[in-house]
């Protein structure tokens, strides 16, 4: 929204018919679509790898701990 009222104030839509300006507010939202979208697959992809992560250290340190070789102090 911030994005369309921005192009209003600078007159991106000056001299556009009733077609153009629909298809600058089309791709403003598209674009901003877009970006959601691979931020959130971005923030989701690194979120699963480090549940992975932890996961796995987790499990290292449980055996460490059972078979004494971790001093935990």
């Amino acid at each position: 929204m911030a994005s369309i009222l921005g192009a209003w104030a600078f007159d991106a839509f000056e001299g556009l018919g009733a077609g153009g300006a629909l298809s600058l507010i089309i791709g403003i939202v598209a674009s901003f679509a877009v970006g959601v979208g691979r931020m959130a697959a971005v923030f989701h992809l690194s979120r699963r790898r480090d549940q992975a992560v932890h996961d796995a250290a987790s499990g290292e340190f449980r055996l460490r701990r059972r078979s004494g070789a971790f001093s935990g102090g």
